[in-house]
């Protein structure tokens, strides 16, 4: 199975005397990156502009989580398609409806509980929630929804939701010129 990839963890039935596999799944955990580039594109205009804003934020890299979860999905996505087996993707809602607002994915919701439904598609994404718990200080994870598609559904990631005018990317453009006090050759 080496063109296959490794899987994160295989769920499976067993019979009842437990030697032979009923049926399984497969599932994946997506965890998130962090991204620190729009910082050192600001650490550096803070150096060529001699200033220096001391405050620096680093944020969640979204787009590349999507290209991560796309290139390691989809050969198991035809894998378990061909097998007629589900892989399920548990993700955090943050990250899901980023991608449900900036791209073409468009999948159906399922019962939270696994039921037949669960057997028509061959990606499953499990949509978690974090819960803060004060008694433990910890955060609790929660399944908040459960979405299906095929793995055309889910190629709809790879298609922007919609593409700004050229007009709006040029005053955007502009606008930065002017506000960093750069010039442009």
């Amino acid at each position: 199975m080496r063109s296959f990839g490794r899987v994160d963890f295989v769920l499976a039935q067993r019979d009842k005397i437990g030697k032979t596999i009923e049926d399984f799944v497969i599932l994946e955990v997506m965890a998130v990156s962090t991204t620190g580039t729009g910082q050192i594109i600001r650490s550096m205009l803070d150096v060529l502009n001699n200033t220096n804003n001391a405050s620096k934020k680093y944020g969640i890299n979204f787009r590349q989580v999507i290209s991560r979860l796309i290139v390691q999905g989809l050969v198991k996505a035809e894998a378990c398609e061909a097998w007629q087996k589900s892989m399920i993707w548990a993700v955090q809602d943050v990250f899901f409806n980023y991608v449900v607002k900036t791209t073409k994915l468009n999948l159906e919701k399922l019962s939270d509980i696994p039921d037949e439904s669960y057997k028509k598609y061959p990606v499953i994404f499990h949509v978690y929630q974090h819960i803060f718990n004060e008694a433990t200080k910890m955060y609790n994870l929660k399944l908040s929804a459960a979405y299906g598609g095929t793995i055309q559904d889910v190629m709809g990631m790879l298609q922007g939701s919609s593409i700004p005018k050229l007009e709006t990317v040029q005053k955007a453009i502009e606008m930065q010129v002017i506000k960093n006090n750069l010039i442009i050759l």
